[in-house]
């Protein structure tokens, strides 16, 4: 079973500033959020990215291998050039941040994120694999 979920961008972006405010940019006023410029919020959602793979000591060449992003695209989504809105589902899975999309997952009719767990290793159970042991994607 899939569950497509809409979620517009702007929203997003408002969502991760308040949460990277609130968890590495301690100093800019949340207050604020709503006097700031997309492009500057989408510049502090890059830049608490970037600390963020720093402090985990991740090269940028790393988790492009890891979440099959290329490493351009980690360096705009870095820059605040944040285009595709799966890559930076990828980035923030992989550095443990998807609990900051949780407040958009918990209305009557979205899935919580444990449901959503279920559903990965549901989704992961089902996969097909060939003989030579490689996934195949459904």
């Amino acid at each position: 079973m899939k569950c497509k979920i809409f979620i517009p961008v702007w929203l997003l972006i408002k969502l991760l500033f308040v949460f990277l405010c609130s968890k590495v940019f301690k100093s800019t006023p949340m207050e604020n959020i709503y006097s700031l410029k997309y492009s500057k919020i989408s510049q502090i959602i890059g830049e608490g990215l970037k600390r963020e793979r720093l402090a985990q000591n991740i090269t940028q060449q790393d988790m492009s291998d890891q979440i099959n992003v290329s490493v351009s695209s980690i360096k705009k989504i870095e820059k605040g050039e944040i285009c595709s809105f799966d890559s930076l589902l990828r980035v923030l899975k992989r550095l443990g941040k998807l609990e900051v999309l949780e407040p958009l997952l918990t209305t009557d009719d979205a899935p919580t994120l444990e449901e959503l767990k279920d559903m990965v290793q549901e989704a992961k159970a089902g996969q097909r694999v060939r003989a030579s042991g490689k996934h195949l994607r459904s």
